[in-house]
Formats: structure tokens, sequence, C-alpha cells
């Protein structure tokens, strides 16, 4: 017998609309991770032109960001639209990942561990900033998060 899904097992939220942020560092929504046992996010890329943008992640102190380090994670990119190829799940230092003009259709899938962010800091968010001389570059990041009390009406985890 099949399973209807229905989101309860897990919890998507959408962290940025898609949108154009050349010249601009962007930041997502802060992800608050008390109910949650993973989180993925999905960052979605539409046309980039001109330089590579950086995705970075970050633990935060609290919802302000204004004590936030970089963190190092997983991730897995996808090809491009109209394919389902996934590459390896690869390391990234806390620097960042540095995605190019010609992934422009493809998505990268973040991995975060939970129990590796620094105690106290139990927020996290995703920002890319887009090279000098990026001239266009869409964008969209939602966080997939997996609830530690699965129900059909889950727990904010954006406060």
């Amino acid at each position: 017998m099949s399973k209807l899904f229905a989101g309860q097992e897990v919890h998507v939220v959408p962290l940025l609309a898609p949108v154009d942020i050349a010249g601009v560092a962007t930041s997502s929504d802060i992800i608050g991770m008390k109910e949650y046992l993973s989180i993925q996010f999905l960052v979605e890329f539409g046309v980039i032109t001109g330089d590579v943008v950086t995705l970075t992640v970050l633990e935060c102190d609290d919802t302000s960001a204004s004590s936030s380090t970089a963190i190092a994670y997983k991730y897995r990119k996808t090809s491009a639209v109209g394919t389902d190829l996934t590459g390896a799940l690869t390391d990234i230092a806390a620097t960042g990942l540095a995605v190019a003009a010609d992934d422009d259709g493809k998505a990268i899938l973040i991995d975060v561990d939970p129990a590796a962010l620094t105690d106290g800091y139990p927020y996290l968010m995703v920002t890319a900033t887009p090279g000098g001389s990026a001239t266009v570059c869409l964008i969209a990041i939602q966080a997939i998060l997996r609830p530690r009390y699965p129900q059909a009406v889950q727990v904010s985890a954006v406060d």
C-alpha cells in the first residue's frame, strides 16, 4: 500500500524567492534547528553571466546574524534542467563553493550536519556572493528539514 507523503516527513521552507542578485551579496532567511534533526539547502540557479557566485553557509547564535561564522558543509550539484544526474557528495571548506557561469540551470544541494554546529549557534543561513563582473545571477533558496516530531503542521523553523 502506498503512503501519502504530503509534507509530513519533511518541512520545506522557501528562504529566498527567485531573484537576480548580480552585484549584491544576498543571504537567505535564518533557520532554527531546535525542532529539526537535519537540514538540506536547495539552491537553484537560473541564468548566471559573468563572474562566479560563492555559496557560504553560516551558523548564527540568534536570528539576527549579527554573530555568525562560516562553516564547512557537503554538497551535490545536479546536471542542467532536463536531466536527472547528480554529482558526488563533496566536502567544501568554510570559505564556500564557487558556482561558475556555466552552471546555469543547475541546483546545488547543501547538507549540513547539525551535530557539528558550535554550541550556542543553532541557527543557519546561506549567503550567495556574486563576483564583481556578474551581470545576471538568478537564484532561489529553499530549506528541506526533517522534523524531530513529524506532524501534519510542522513547527516553524523561521523565527
